[in-house]
């Protein structure tokens, strides 16, 4: 493997906690797992506890990654592999075990005393939860996270200016191992962008004329909410099919799940995709009206669709009803948080003026959420009917 500039700087971070702040496609990932198999196998009996958010996220990326890399060095012992505890344990280095634990599977989150604690996308927890593993860690902490917004690792410990704490940034320049198409793919963002800020840059994001702001992450949906709709912006050959879940709070909030993101559908797969991301048909699917014979389609095979309306000022209108809420998203919901994050008002050229409609393109989710919204904030009586 290439030994990478992030490598080699967060190697040199010596501190008992050391937060790795970083950009998209640094590297900063590999590049701490890669210090943690090295760990594990100089210290016999140790135990390495690498821990994210949810199951899902952490099977993923961290774990999966650690799996990638151990193959590609020719390392990896399938014995020393257990599946069921998600615990490898080096074997032909002493015995230093590396376990992999999601905080959503976990139960409590102390569990037992540890060597070294890794916290992948560390802004996707809470800081009781990290205080809690951090007291029952006897040498050393690391934590990433993207900057999507200030949170506990900046409050707590970076602003507070504490002795045992390294910083860190790195970014996408760091990463030697990034094929040209991906440093195509990020630098063709614009560099006054809330997403070049914090993922070409890694920097703290910045709320400055995006649609939406106020959102906040969570681990998974809470059971007490209830799921309305589903909005469905439909993709072509270069754009995804975007569909999202959204749920209702008692209080009204929004709990926002991603479902599906995919280029390239083709109608005859609408079906089998929808079954396979777990969509349920009991539950109204509001689409993009430009695709009548796809929404169609899909109701001839049970899916409860029906199309947006769209109607002069009904974009701006249905932004309107979702900022309105208090909205939240799932961890996992990546490309919902990208969207999100780069989701600004148009502005006129040469004046910079913000006008009253959002940037197309980076929006597909941003539209399959608002489809929702607005029907979910139609009246119940129309025209003297029911609805």
């Amino acid at each position: 493997m290439i030994t990478t500039n992030a490598l080699r700087k967060i190697r040199r971070l010596k501190k008992r906690i050391r937060i790795v702040q970083g950009g998209a496609s640094a590297g900063k990932t590999i590049a701490i797992l890669l210090i943690l198999i090295d760990y594990a196998q100089r210290h016999p009996d140790c135990l390495v506890s690498v821990v994210s958010a949810t199951s899902p996220h952490l099977r993923r990326g961290a774990m999966r990654d650690f799996i990638r890399i151990l193959k590609d060095l020719n390392d990896y012992v399938e014995g020393e592999w257990n599946r069921t505890n998600l615990i490898y344990t080096f074997e032909r280095y002493g015995g230093g075990q590396i376990e992999f634990v999601a905080i959503d599977d976990y139960g409590k989150a102390r569990g037992p005393r540890r060597d070294v604690l890794f916290v992948n996308e560390a802004n996707l927890l809470n800081h009781d939860i990290f205080d809690q593993m951090a007291t029952r860690t006897k040498d050393f902490i690391i934590i990433d996270y993207n900057p999507t917004r200030r949170f506990w690792a900046h409050i707590e410990y970076l602003e507070k200016h504490r002795d045992d704490v390294d910083f860190l940034i790195v970014t996408y320049r760091d990463n030697e191992a990034l094929s040209a198409p991906e440093r195509q793919a990020i630098e063709s963002h614009d560099r006054n962008s809330n997403w070049w800020r914090v993922y070409g840059e890694g920097q703290v994001g910045e709320v400055d004329g995006l649609v939406y702001t106020g959102w906040q992450t969570i681990e998974s949906v809470p059971e007490n909410a209830v799921l309305r709709r589903y909005g469905l912006d439909f993709g072509f050959s270069n754009d995804p099919t975007a569909i999202v879940a959204v749920y209702e709070g008692a209080d009204g909030e929004i709990y926002l799940n991603e479902v599906l993101y995919r280029i390239g559908m083709l109608p005859s797969q609408y079906d089998d995709d929808l079954r396979d991301s777990g969509v349920l048909p009991e539950t109204t699917i509001v689409c993009d009206s430009a695709r009548p014979e796809l929404i169609a389609e899909m109701a001839r095979s049970g899916w409860p669709t029906i199309p947006v309306d769209k109607g002069a000022g009904s974009r701006v209108a249905g932004i309107s009803r979702v900022q309105d809420k208090k909205v939240y998203y799932t961890a996992t919901s990546k490309n919902l948080e990208r969207e999100f994050l780069s989701y600004s008002w148009r502005k006129r050229r040469g004046s910079g003026e913000q006008l009253d409609e959002p940037e197309d393109g980076n929006d597909h989710i941003m539209d399959a959420l608002r489809y929702a919204i607005s029907d979910m904030e139609k009246p119940k009586v129309q025209y003297g009917g029911v609805r």
